[in-house]
């Protein structure tokens, strides 16, 4: 009986949080304080595991690695990528991000 009461209360807790949270807008359009359009892209950061898309990838482009110091030599079937101001590692075949290397450009 303490089993069901706890767990109708913890459902009844959870629920009013829900509907209580206010509506999320976008008042500004995509729009930042400038006046400049903000590409969705633009804020999203791959993580290993991840399934790469190059259609959110800013910026993006092969890199070689004889070019750059921090990367390594890339296993057979993998490619060094960079997405904004990181290089990722991907898998050629599968896309999945294997290794992050953060803020590879500053």
């Amino acid at each position: 009986m303490k089993k069901i009461m706890s767990a109708i209360m913890a459902t009844a807790l959870l629920s009013s949080g829900a509907a209580m949270a206010a509506p999320q807008s976008n008042r500004d359009n995509g729009r930042d304080n400038h006046g400049q359009q903000v590409s969705q892209a633009a804020h999203h950061k791959f993580t290993k595991g991840e399934k790469f898309d190059r259609s959110k990838a800013p910026n993006y482009r092969q890199l070689d690695y004889h070019d750059h110091k921090r990367l390594s030599v890339p296993p057979k079937g993998y490619k060094w990528v960079q997405s904004g101001d990181d290089a990722l590692l991907i898998g050629a075949t599968s896309g999945i991000v294997s290794a992050v290397v953060s803020n590879f450009l500053r």
